[in-house]
């Protein structure tokens, strides 16, 4: 298949808007039924099916059985950073009525970026564990530059924690701390009880969650809370 095809084909399969809200919500990172996608896109389950099948040709989901049930999640970590890519490029004007917009007000401070925190909250992080020396940038590059800061947070042992990478945040519009060490992170504050998940990619930060953000990163709770205009 050429580049060209293969452009075709994903584009193809993002251009409707019952897909695209599929895909949001598989954005959580977690696996979702026929069921609940189709309420999420607004549509019958049969017509759901047929729309998840066409998102698995184009390499962006893959489904699985348990029980009685079929589940659908996204393909890959790279199918989620496409997305979020792209949400990325929308232009200005839109990306201002998507954040004034009430069904997204929840998705600004907190969020799950498939297996890492997105958001406001995803930016502070990355900014403080800058600013605090633990990882440099060298260009889109990140190196682990204290791996002792993890241990005193508790985080087990993670191999591939060197693999850490940038995603740019799109209602942010700059990056936040992605690949293993991300997922380490957002599966820690998870266990911790320093976030909670709520709706489809809905983070919600904690009373403990505000204390260790404030003790560890320096982030205040009116920093995750304050979502400024673009």
């Amino acid at each position: 298949m050429t580049l060209s095809a293969k452009f075709e084909l994903i584009g193809a399969a993002l251009a409707n808007e019952g897909r695209a809200r599929m895909l949001c919500v598989l954005m959580d990172g977690r696996a979702f039924t026929n069921k609940e996608l189709a309420l999420a896109a607004g549509m019958a389950e049969p017509t759901a099916t047929a729309h998840l099948r066409r998102l698995a040709d184009a390499g962006l989901t893959v489904s699985m059985r348990s029980g009685r049930s079929i589940y659908h999640r996204l393909a890959s970590a790279e199918a989620a950073d496409l997305l979020e890519r792209l949400g990325g490029l929308t232009p200005q004007p839109y990306l201002h009525r998507a954040r004034r917009s009430p069904g997204n007000a929840d998705l600004l401070g907190a969020r799950s970026c498939y297996s890492h925190i997105a958001g406001r909250l995803g930016v502070l992080l990355l900014d403080a564990l800058i600013v605090q020396g633990v990882i440099a940038l060298d260009g889109d590059s990140v190196a682990l530059a204290r791996p002792a800061f993890f241990e005193e947070l508790g985080l087990r042992p993670l191999k591939g924690w060197d693999a850490a990478r940038l995603c740019l945040d799109w209602t942010e519009r700059r990056p936040h701390l992605s690949g293993s060490l991300g997922a380490d992170l957002m599966a820690h504050a998870l266990e911790r009880d320093w976030l909670r998940r709520g709706a489809p990619r809905v983070l919600t930060v904690t009373d403990a969650g505000h204390a260790a953000f404030t003790r560890h990163f320096g982030i205040a709770p009116q920093e995750i809370d304050h979502v400024p205009s673009p």
